[in-house]
C-alpha cells in the first residue's frame, strides 16, 4: 500500500476536528466559551446511523454530506478517499460492534460507534462513525463509513453494547 495506490486510512483527532467542526457552526455568541453540550444518545446515534446507511445505499451521497455530516466538505473529502481506494458501500448495512462516549474537556461530546461491514468485492472493513450535537442537532463527523475511517485517539477500549 506504500505505493499510493491502496485506499488512505484516516484518523481523525478528537479533540482537533471537534473543535473545527463547532468553531465552523458559527451563529451567535460562537466565540464565546459555550454551554456544554449533551452527547447525543445511542438511540440517535443509531437512527442517524440508519439514515445514512439509507442515502448511501441509494446512491444519494449529496444529501448524505449536506443532511448528516457535521462538515460538508469533510465529507465529501472521504467520500473522494473512499472513491480513490475502490471502496463501497457494500450490498448489507454495516454492524455496530461497539460504542463509546468520547468526552474531553476542551471538545465536543462525541458518540463513536464502531462499524464492521463488507465491501461489494468481499473485502471486510471496521471504521468508526462519530456523532456529535451541534447547533442544528445530531451529526456525524465520519458519515463516508465505508472508507474505514477511524476516530481517536481513544483513552480506553471500545466498550461492547449488546444488541
Amino acid at each position: 500500500m506504500g505505493d499510493g495506490t491502496g485506499p488512505r486510512r484516516v484518523l481523525l483527532s478528537v479533540a482537533g476536528f471537534a473543535a473545527a467542526v463547532c468553531a465552523a457552526c458559527g451563529g451567535p455568541g460562537a466565540d464565546q466559551p459555550a454551554a456544554r453540550k449533551t452527547p447525543p444518545s445511542s438511540a440517535e446515534a443509531r437512527h442517524l446511523l440508519d439514515t445514512t446507511v439509507r442515502l448511501a445505499r441509494a446512491g444519494d451521497t449529496g444529501t448524505l454530506c449536506r443532511t448528516v455530516a457535521a462538515a460538508e466538505s469533510m465529507c465529501r473529502n472521504l467520500l473522494d478517499d473512499a472513491a480513490r481506494g475502490h471502496l463501497s458501500v457494500g450490498r448489507e448495512p454495516p454492524r455496530v460492534l461497539g460504542e463509546q462516549l468520547v468526552d474531553e474537556p476542551d471538545s465536543t461530546p462525541t458518540l463513536v460507534l464502531r462499524l464492521a461491514g463488507t465491501h461489494d468485492d468481499g473485502r471486510e472493513y471496521t471504521s468508526d462513525f462519530a456523532v456529535i450535537r451541534d447547533h442544528a442537532g445530531v451529526h456525524s463527523m465520519t458519515a463516508i463509513y465505508w472508507s474505514e475511517v477511524k476516530f481517536g485517539p481513544r483513552p480506553s477500549p471500545m466498550t461492547i453494547t449488546p444488541r
